[in-house]
């Protein structure tokens, strides 16, 4: 777990209070570009015009 263990100081730690906060969550895939992407691949067009 990347970062994890610098934080708890151990990444079993880290992982294991992971999985609790995740253990009845809903996955949601969402599709599309996000509202950042968006913004800056309008601002990339503008800029290449």
């Amino acid at each position: 777990m990347a970062g994890g263990g610098e934080t708890f100081s151990d990444d079993v730690v880290a992982a294991a209070m992971i999985d609790r906060l995740v253990h009845h969550a809903e996955v949601l895939t969402l599709t599309g570009d996000s509202y950042r992407t968006r913004q800056r691949r309008e601002l990339l067009a503008k800029e290449n015009r």
